[in-house]
């Protein structure tokens, strides 16, 4: 629960496309009058619109082995034409340094391709059951295929080769916020002290969500759902080589023209500087947060790309849907932003959002704590996915998730850690520890899916992340595992550390 929003009746562009050779010397946009404001500032902050993205580096170098997951520091380019000149020496940091091993085997093939082939002694294709003693060979960054008897290759000794991990949910712009909103039993108390804190910045600090992004790199995730309000994390993913759904958040509980508020975000996602692995969609926040008339524009607009909502949280936003009471109506008030002309539904979130257009196979609905078995079905008959971050619906006050229903469900369950607002770190190993230890009966297989495949197909990178299989894209971890291990993914939900997780190279 990032709780990052605010409403608005509009979205100003704050992040302007700057193609190569255009000058920037346009003029300042028409301020615009005094605005509704709801958890948090003003969007419409100057110091946001002339704000320019990086353009998109070659294909090839996306996955270049030699860039650091971290942000590259000023005059970067200099150093990299420096290591080409030295005949593209590199020294890796040593956590992305590549394990060692013997030279790796390369094969001439067809086309002349060069073929890497990794042995191990796990590799987890996560869409079949594991192979012990197997291998995968990649071609240029791309998986070609799995052996299970292989007969030469680089040996990476006792390590699982898995895909990298997906991060369903999180809120990179509030990573400054860690460890500043304590716990709390209550999840509108919580919400509201995030409220107050983020109203003491007027912009999110750039440097902790890079290291956010390096965090979450060194523990594995390849891939973000990451939900914002002011695009701030951006720039920081376009440097280096996560890949996400950017999910565009959009509150207004009484937005005066709700097709109007859609046109001018999906136009200011439009500016952003295309990079393939960066895409982006719409987040309506939550039932108690968005008038039905702006779900329902959202909904006639999000068109194939997946939209992220937080549903069925607390028990105050049942109290809401039910009634119109509770104690998300009383901060509705405090903040201005009631509409007195809203009826309450009289019914569950899953009901509500099918009656404004949004249950379908597209849907991500994070959290999903108070749902009921119910409601969980009709989710699955949809094709939809929920999110579990359990370790946040505790730190928030929400509650524990029922994880063991939500699997027997049949829906597809999908995992995320949230912000660094309301949990320790974003290892998404730890997260899936903390759904084994609240769902003890559910198979490992279908746990490491989630962190995996399912994440990957709700938000949209089926075809390049999530597995390993042929064609896919060869972001491969390899995690140490002790010798004896008969179970490889029982281990792999014990807690893996970072120290003991690193990313092949696969050029």
């Amino acid at each position: 629960m990032g709780h990052a929003g605010r409403e608005s009746g509009a979205a100003q562009p704050r992040i302007r496309r700057q193609r190569h050779g255009q000058r920037d010397d346009r003029g300042e946009r028409r301020p615009r009058g005094r605005r509704e404001l709801l958890h948090g500032r003003d969007r419409d902050r100057a110091q946001h619109r002339e704000r320019r993205l990086h353009p998109e580096a070659a294909q090839h170098a996306l996955r270049d082995p030699r860039r650091s997951d971290l942000p590259r520091a000023r005059g970067a380019a200099d150093a990299r034409a420096r290591r080409r000149a030295r005949g593209r020496r590199h020294e890796p940091s040593a956590r992305d340094r590549p394990l060692s091993g013997p030279q790796r085997h390369r094969e001439e093939g067809a086309a002349h391709r060069q073929l890497i082939r990794y042995r191990a002694a796990w590799v987890l294709p996560i869409a079949a059951p594991p192979i012990a003693g197997g291998a995968v060979v990649v071609d240029r960054g791309r998986i070609v295929s799995i052996e299970e008897r292989p007969a030469s290759g680089e040996d990476l000794g006792s390590v699982a080769i898995l895909p990298g991990l997906v991060n369903a949910h999180v809120h990179l712009e509030l990573s400054w916020m860690r460890g500043r909103v304590p716990p709390c039993d209550a999840m509108c108390v919580w919400a509201q002290s995030l409220m107050a804190l983020r109203r003491t910045v007027t912009e999110e600090p750039r440097e902790p969500i890079a290291a956010a992004i390096a965090e979450a790199r060194a523990s594995g995730t390849c891939l973000v759902g990451d939900i914002t309000n002011t695009l701030s994390a951006y720039d920081a993913l376009a440097d280096t080589e996560m890949s996400a759904m950017i999910f565009r958040e959009m509150l207004g509980f009484s937005a005066p023209d709700p097709g109007g508020f859609v046109d001018r975000t999906l136009a200011q996602l439009a500016e952003l500087t295309p990079i393939a692995r960066l895409r982006t969609s719409l987040a309506p926040h939550a039932p108690y947060s968005v008038s039905p008339a702006l779900f329902s524009a959202i909904a006639d607009r999000a068109e194939h790309a997946p939209v992220s909502v937080h549903l069925g949280e607390s028990p105050e936003e049942i109290q809401f849907l039910r009634d119109g009471t509770g104690p998300w109506r009383s901060v509705l008030e405090h903040l201005g932003v009631w509409n007195p002309a809203w009826t309450p539904p009289a019914c569950g979130p899953v009901e509500y959002l099918a009656r404004v257009g949004l249950l379908n196979e597209r849907l991500v609905a994070v959290h999903g704590v108070q749902l009921t078995g119910d409601e969980l079905a009709r989710l699955s008959s949809a094709r939809a996915t929920v999110v579990t971050c359990p370790r946040s619906n505790r730190w928030t006050g929400a509650g524990d998730p029922p994880i063991d229903r939500f699997y027997a469900s049949g829906v597809r369950v999908a995992i995320g850690t949230d912000s660094l607002a309301s949990v320790e770190d974003l290892n998404m190993f730890h997260e899936m520890a903390e759904v084994r230890r609240l769902a003890p009966s559910v198979r490992a297989r279908a746990i490491l899916r989630s962190a995996t495949q399912s994440g990957a197909e709700a938000l949209g990178f089926a075809g390049d992340l999530g597995t390993i299989e042929p064609g896919r894209r060869a972001e491969l971890l390899a995690v140490r595992v002790p010798d004896g291990v008969t179970d490889v993914e029982e281990y792999l939900l014990g807690g893996i550390e970072p120290l003991d997780v690193q990313w092949l190279d696969p050029a």
